[in-house]
């Protein structure tokens, strides 16, 4: 059974659970009416080590690249997972869409979560979290659909 709401980028039962919190911010997107998202499966370890106090909510704006090797082959995750692509061989990328917590129903044990990535749009590159400002000029690179404007 598919539980994923491609509406809302929710992947949960109705019923008792811990507080989600997927707001609706892009505040990435310079242009909302043109951009191509895609659903991606985020391996259960993944953190927004930025997200002070909220380590396993991912926000919106942060970057993902996609496993290519190993048991999460396929799976998507920050620059800083262990199990992320050395920078210089990073071969897909998304912007994740929306918050997404990490936990469980439980709301202590993290599960893989499903979500939307953004993979081609105008962004402002100054919303985006790289996480690791190394893989930066990669992403840029391989985002060959997104126009990454910054600030002069």
């Amino acid at each position: 059974m598919n539980t994923f709401n491609q509406h809302l980028g929710e992947d949960a039962l109705p019923g008792m659970g811990p507080e989600v919190s997927q707001a609706v911010r892009t505040p990435f997107l310079k242009d909302e009416s043109w951009f191509l998202v895609k659903g991606v499966v985020i391996e259960k370890d993944s953190e927004d080590a930025g997200n002070v106090g909220k380590e396993t909510t991912l926000r919106a704006g942060m970057i993902l690249t996609r496993v290519e090797q190993g048991a999460n082959a396929g799976k998507w995750v920050p620059a800083d997972h262990a199990d992320a692509e050395a920078s210089g061989d990073v071969l897909h990328a998304v912007i994740l869409k929306k918050d997404v917590n990490m936990l469980s129903k439980d709301g202590v044990t993290v599960k893989d979560q499903s979500a939307v990535g953004v993979w081609a749009g105008v962004i402002d590159e100054d919303a985006v979290n790289f996480v690791d400002a190394g893989y930066r000029d990669d992403v840029v690179a391989i985002m060959n659909l997104c126009h990454f404007e910054a600030a002069v």
